[in-house]
């Protein structure tokens, strides 16, 4: 069975004044991002139904963004991830996680609006683990480490560039999508 539903902006206001009523608490970024990776383990545990586990793959993501290395997401960019993580380190949310079928429905749905206003930078980072594990695989040996990194680089400055662009569009308002701003 297939059920759809819009939320309307009165709906989206009130969940990400929720967000931002989270972000204000300022946790700890680490115990945010925890938070977040255990939620992600919890709602796979559970075996959610499917429109969970594609928000959930993103969340994972958004996680192993922030703490990858050879990433190295900006410190500005990093502060706002964090602040939209932390809804997830709330103990308590819109609907109970232990509810069968509709636990993680919220939660779904505000990795949905947080996905919305971090999409150049989530398919950016999507974009740099597929060619750096390409990459990997055809410079694997100890002295082509160094050529591999000179890659990285090159790919990680492309792709910011890139981010850098589509978030102008957006702001230029080309109809590339209505961003959250966190």
């Amino acid at each position: 069975m297939r059920v759809t539903f819009k939320l309307g902006d009165e709906d989206l206001s009130h969940l990400k004044r929720m967000m931002r009523s989270a972000a204000a608490k300022q946790k700890e970024p680490r115990k945010i991002v925890d938070a977040a990776r255990a939620l992600a383990r919890s709602a796979r545990e559970a075996k959610p139904p499917d429109y969970v586990l594609e928000r959930i793959t993103t969340i994972e993501d958004i996680v192993r963004m922030v703490e990858d290395t050879e990433w190295r997401l900006p410190a500005s960019v990093r502060k706002r991830v964090c602040s939209a993580l932390a809804y997830f380190a709330e103990p308590h949310d819109l609907i109970p996680d232990h509810i069968p079928v509709f636990g993680f429905l919220d939660d779904a749905i505000m990795i949905e609006i947080m996905a919305e206003g971090f999409q150049p930078e989530i398919q950016g980072y999507r974009d740099f683990c597929r060619y750096r594990n390409s990459s990997s695989r055809r410079l694997s040996s100890a002295t082509q480490a160094p050529l591999l990194q000179q890659r990285l680089l090159a790919k990680r400055r492309q792709l910011r560039a890139r981010i850098q662009a589509r978030r102008q569009r957006a702001r230029d308002g080309d109809g590339a999508g209505r961003h959250f701003k966190f």
